[in-house]
């Protein structure tokens, strides 16, 4: 069977960790293929608030491989940190493996990190100087914890042993999954506006978040890709600096803040709030190839009598067209034939932009509240 990639549509924050935690029943692997623990995926399970940094969003699901690709930096005191909380290298043996090629967040990059990554906004974890070092091809990968290297063995040395086991060829393994017939999703983090090639640089990630880094980051190959699943918030939010032109630094923004509840996984920080904008929407999708859209957060609209789309004007402007806010409780819903028509009217617009269908609706951060259109 064919791989499925989900991927961001913006800053990130679009909750995908949700959106992979809800499809993952379908699928034999779960595989992020880029980033570190500077992305935060927030999972709900019955009222129960699991927060992944370095784990696949499959990891609650036991039927699930869970599979960390060579194009993602690890920091591996946080990865022992949470296998652990998952129960321990136990419980999860044969369901967690782990590139031999993805390299080491060391706390010489974290420290470089902390003392450079402020004019960009980073989150300080040392993801950017791991990927600088990775490309200077001095880094460190999860081979030397295999082959024994004296400096990564004393840097890490309680949680090597912690992570040894789960160290494999990842290539290896996803091409004998796929040529057998398993379901594999691709778990992207952050999201396309923060591609290092593709966004708003230089206040961006350290890696790609959009469609060729699933395949670099994976060593699958285009042909193993069926399908692009797009994930939006029903409006907008980034976190750091960076350009932000639809944002409400207001009271409305503080509203979207409040219901929203739009504060970092990672690190707590505020999150800038505002609606969504039609062209970098539009050009998401065409980067990625997107051919389903799923939108996260219809509920905290519940509570807005107007929700206006930005569309740019040429000039550094903006200009707002109006959609009537449906004044109902969306939240929870897991009916389409209950969903407000204005609702449904607001959705149908974003299918318009995006040029793909809109395939499933998050209406509360729980696994389960979801409407399938």
């Amino acid at each position: 069977m064919p791989a499925d990639v989900v991927l961001g549509l913006s800053y990130g924050d679009e909750g995908k960790g949700k959106v992979v935690d809800y499809l993952a029943k379908n699928y034999d692997y779960v595989v992020r293929f880029h980033g570190g623990n500077n992305a935060g995926h927030t999972l709900v399970l019955n009222g129960h608030r699991i927060a992944v940094h370095a784990l696949p969003s499959g990891i609650l699901h036991p039927h699930i491989n869970n599979v960390i690709g060579n194009g993602c930096v690890v920091d591996p005191l946080q990865l022992a940190k949470e296998i652990e909380e998952h129960g321990g290298p136990t419980a999860l043996k044969g369901r967690l493996f782990i590139s031999h090629a993805a390299h080491l967040i060391t706390p010489t990059s974290i420290n470089v990190d902390r003392a450079t990554g402020a004019t960009v906004g980073t989150t300080g974890r040392g993801i950017g100087p791991t990927y600088a070092a990775k490309m200077r091809r001095t880094g460190l990968r999860m081979e030397d914890i295999i082959n024994g290297d004296i400096e990564v063995w004393d840097t890490f040395r309680e949680v090597c042993g912690i992570i040894e086991p789960f160290i494999c060829n990842t290539q290896n393994l996803l091409h004998t999954a796929h040529a057998s017939g398993a379901n594999i999703l691709l778990e992207g983090a952050q999201g396309t506006l923060l591609d290092i090639d593709h966004g708003t640089y230089p206040f961006v990630t350290s890696s790609n978040c959009t469609i060729g880094g699933a395949l670099t980051g994976t060593g699958l190959n285009h042909k193993a890709i069926r399908k692009v699943i797009g994930v939006a918030k029903a409006y907008t939010t980034r976190v750091g600096e960076g350009p932000f032109p639809t944002e409400q630094n207001n009271d409305i923004g503080d509203k979207l803040r409040k219901v929203g509840g739009e504060y970092g996984t990672t690190t707590g920080r505020n999150r800038r709030c505002g609606w969504l904008n039609y062209s970098d929407l539009r050009k998401a999708c065409e980067l990625n190839g997107v051919d389903e859209v799923v939108v996260t957060k219809l509920d905290v609209l519940d509570q807005f009598k107007m929700i206006p789309v930005g569309y740019p004007n040429g000039l550094e402007r903006i200009q707002y067209s109006e959609w009537n806010g449906w004044n109902r409780p969306t939240k929870g819903l897991r009916d389409k034939t209950l969903l407000p028509q204005d609702a449904l009217k607001y959705i149908q617009h974003i299918s318009t932009i995006t040029r793909a269908p809109v395939t499933h609706i998050s209406t509360s951060p729980e696994r389960e509240d979801m409407i399938v259109l």
